[in-house]
């Protein structure tokens, strides 16, 4: 099969043992069910995704085949289940809806309506030269601005990723992005993710193909610590994706090259926001997709252009978390200031304190899909 997709932590074939076997990607033709597959869409470290179709009446699905480690665990598909209900109420066009969970050859799987388009891999391929160059700052903006977006809207809700990357990200060709793994990390439980590393590869490293951000690319310094995660990373995982975009290069650890050393004629505002989204440091990066997104719109010469249009519109299709909500109106009054730009990116000590309270608090979603679901 043509442009096979390049699993996340693949390691040589002799080295795989039985269970890392069995997550091998399925080829074109195969069965799974009462279903053929199309093609592999996005080989990740906790799911393989795939378009399919149905043997009889061909209709098309997209369905996602979870690492078989997580038949060890009696109440994963209890989880994703709940997961199922939780996405069912959020409406956005970004975060496709899983219309069925199942177990299919001993296999833990998600069906969703079938997707559209090219992966962000694929996109970067066809409209730059991974290793070289990348997009125009205009069209990385936009991306940049629907990427956050989407992960701000889903943060408001409860649901974060965790595990991003490019090929988890498609866009079609009337420009609407879309993400696939939006809660599955946190579905699955720490001890699951953590077992099926060890599974996939050792040591941990990043792919070497410019072309493919793949889970350890754009994996948060805190997590390589041993720090406890929260949706910040998927702030850090979005710089990592923009930074991409934009240069066509992975941003070196520790430290990046500015983004003007590499692309002729970018504005220094670039550099800023870059330093800022890829801190190490969780507490200094952008607290928030919100913030981040204000940090993008600063990248704008014309703070009245259309391209600041289109992310201000972004910020307006975030709802106030629950967190804000719940401390009051003058909790709500002061997040609505700090999104609309009246306060700035230099927040007051009381702002920071409300975008802090947001994002490091235990999400309820987390008591309602992370934890393993009570017998009965």
């Amino acid at each position: 099969m043509e442009n096979e997709p390049e699993q996340s932590g693949s390691v040589a074939p002799e080295q795989l043992s039985e269970d890392k076997q069995t997550h091998r990607i399925l080829r074109e033709g195969e069965s799974y069910g009462n279903y053929r597959v199309v093609r592999c869409i996005s080989a990740g470290l906790l799911v393989n995704y795939y378009h399919m179709q149905h043997v009889r009446d061909l209709h098309d699905v997209t369905v996602g085949i979870m690492h078989p480690r997580t038949m060890a665990d009696p109440k994963c598909l209890h989880r994703l289940e709940n997961l199922q209900r939780i996405l069912k109420g959020f409406d956005h066009e970004g975060i496709p809806k899983i219309r069925e969970c199942a177990i299919i050859k001993d296999r833990h799987c998600i069906f969703l309506d079938p997707l559209k388009g090219d992966n962000l891999s694929k996109y970067l391929s066809t409209h730059g030269k991974p290793g070289e160059s990348g997009l125009d700052k205009e069209e990385t903006a936009k991306n940049l601005a629907l990427l956050f977006g989407i992960l701000g809207y889903s943060h408001s809700k409860g649901i974060d990723h965790r595990d991003l990357d490019s090929d988890m990200i498609f866009l079609d060709e009337e420009g609407t992005m879309r993400i696939l793994g939006l809660g599955i990390k946190a579905t699955l439980g720490v001890e699951l993710f953590e077992s099926v590393v060890s599974a996939s590869i050792s040591p941990l490293h990043a792919s070497e193909n410019p072309a493919r951000l793949n889970s350890f690319d754009v994996m948060s310094p805190e997590y390589r610590a041993g720090v406890e995660e929260d949706q910040r990373v998927d702030v850090y995982a979005a710089g990592v994706i923009g930074y991409w975009l934009l240069t066509g290069l992975k941003p070196a650890r520790p430290q990046h090259r500015p983004p003007s050393e590499l692309v002729e004629g970018l504005q220094p505002s670039w550099d800023m926001f870059f330093d800022k989204a890829l801190l190490r440091s969780n507490e200094l990066r952008y607290q928030s997709c919100n913030v981040a997104l204000l940090g993008l719109k600063s990248t704008e010469v014309e703070p009245e252009s259309e391209q600041a249009g289109f992310i201000q519109r972004q910020i307006d299709r975030i709802p106030v978390p629950i967190g804000i909500r719940e401390r009051g109106e003058l909790a709500t009054r002061m997040y609505s200031l700090l999104v609309i730009g009246l306060i700035g990116l230099t927040l007051t000590a009381l702002a920071a304190f409300f975008v802090h309270v947001t994002f490091t608090e235990t999400a309820e979603y987390e008591r309602q899909i992370a934890m393993r679901v009570p017998d009965g």
